[in-house]
């Protein structure tokens, strides 16, 4: 029971580290250094660190695979909520905030549950 909490937690680590490098490296890449203040731009950012959280998560093989990649997005969320706008956003701009997180979230979420829901129903799962 404490290796599997153990291993647990260091996915959880690891995991949130990912995810506030991949998103603060993409947000850095896309947004300040090339000046590309679109909202596609940004749900690109969100996509793509959903997806490796998810993934990383998801091919660890942990039990709540699915929850874990949602708490690993939780810095970066606050990273992108501290300092995406300097006012605090309104009506349209925080809608497509809001539906940005909730899809990162979610993709994260969706992948790692699936990935380890596969992992361990395959013919040679050894938990």
């Amino acid at each position: 029971m404490g290796v599997l909490m153990l291993r647990t937690l260091g996915v959880l680590i690891a995991g949130t580290f990912w995810g506030l490098l991949l998103f603060g490296g993409l947000f850095w890449v896309i947004v300040v250094r090339y000046s590309m203040h679109s909202v596609y731009s940004l749900y690109l950012i969100e996509l793509v660190t959903g997806i490796a959280v998810g993934l990383f998560v998801g091919f660890s093989r942990i039990n709540k695979a699915g929850l874990v990649a949602a708490v690993c997005l939780l810095p970066p969320l606050l990273l992108e909520y501290g300092h995406r706008f300097s006012p605090p956003p309104t009506g349209l701009r925080l809608l497509l905030l809001l539906l940005g997180t909730g899809l990162k979230i979610s993709i994260a979420f969706a992948i790692a549950h699936n990935l380890a829901q596969a992992a361990k129903n395959s013919p040679g799962a050894t938990e």
